[in-house]
């Protein structure tokens, strides 16, 4: 009975539905938030509960824009769009891993 009432609740049902972008998100916000603001900052992006926030609406605007409309595209552009995107990413991550003494120094 719980479960027909409270686990098919819309609440329950949105947040089964941004689980895995949540997922995909609030790790790398945390730890780059930790790199950039170091323990006993005071800045607000400092707080984990700020990141949580923040990684709850990245994780419900990439359910809305990007999970669904991979699910129900209509045309292949969009994964290659965002294929592109990725591997764009991807090299800036490395050309800033390699060019920034302070990346070097303390995390990797």
């Amino acid at each position: 009975i719980a479960n027909k009432f409270i686990l098919s609740s819309k609440v329950f049902v949105f947040v089964g539905k941004i689980s895995y972008p949540l997922y995909l998100w609030h790790w790398p916000l945390l730890l780059f938030s930790r790199m950039v603001y170091p323990p006993g900052s005071t800045s607000m992006l400092a707080s984990p509960y700020v990141i949580v926030i923040v990684a709850f609406l990245l994780s419900i605007m990439t359910y809305y824009f990007v999970e669904n409309q991979i699910r129900f595209r209509k045309s292949n552009a969009i994964p290659i769009i965002l294929l592109a995107v990725m591997v764009l990413i991807g090299i800036t991550s490395i050309l800033i891993c390699n060019n920034a003494s302070y990346f070097k120094e303390s995390y990797i």
